[in-house]
């Protein structure tokens, strides 16, 4: 008697041989994951706590800076007279974040006067202006007629009346206007096309991203 029963067949997908990797080849692939992280965790600690990158934007500070000049920074040094400063544009929450990720605007100046130093302005004889500093620590006064940079002498020019902004009232060592504690005061170099503390005062240093290397 024949059966009608279907030959039963097998369904079951054969397990597959798991591939091994080369002992050796799994080291090194461990040790380059492992050197690629810690160049990223090196990056990471430079740029957020010693020397950055700046791309200024700006020609404030021409002819010692050009708009598209890439710069760099350190952010542990000390400020000083003289000094090309990176600063935010505004104050900040977590500094550290806001300058790796690059996500606020910052201006590039240099620093003038420092707190408890005394500016002011003196006319020439051609109705222009120069800026004039007394320090607070040895009450010397500074003439700002020239920086140098690179070992190069970048002359500063003189600052036109339509240009003093608030300095207009400042004019004279008796009117000098006081830096507060906790302050910079800034110009760009390009005297007579620059936004600073002319216009928006002396800068609080807690804005400070870092000095020009």
């Amino acid at each position: 008697m024949s059966s009608n029963q279907p030959t039963p067949t097998n369904d079951l997908q054969p397990t597959p041989t798991k591939k091994t990797v080369n002992p050796v080849v799994e080291r090194l692939l461990n040790v380059l994951l492992l050197v690629a992280l810690g160049v990223f965790v090196l990056v990471i600690t430079v740029k957020g706590f010693f020397v950055s990158n700046v791309l200024v934007q700006q020609t404030s500070m021409m002819p010692t800076l050009t708009d598209g000049q890439t710069i760099w920074v350190s952010k542990s040094a000390k400020v000083d007279r003289g000094d090309v400063v990176v600063f935010f544009t505004e104050d900040v929450q977590g500094k550290f974040l806001a300058g790796f990720l690059g996500d606020h605007d910052k201006y590039v100046k240099r620093v003038v006067a420092l707190a408890g130093d005394k500016v002011w302005v003196e006319a020439d004889t051609n109705g222009n202006y120069h800026f004039k500093v007394q320090t607070a620590d040895t009450n010397q006064v500074l003439d700002e007629d020239y920086y140098t940079y690179k070992d190069v002498k970048v002359v500063i020019p003189a600052t036109t009346e339509a240009n003093l902004g608030n300095m207009a009232s400042h004019v004279g060592q008796a009117n000098a206007l006081v830096v507060n504690e906790g302050e910079m005061f800034v110009l760009g170099d390009n005297r007579n096309n620059s936004t600073d503390s002319r216009t928006l005062g002396a800068i609080p240093t807690s804005r400070l991203f870092g000095v020009l290397i």
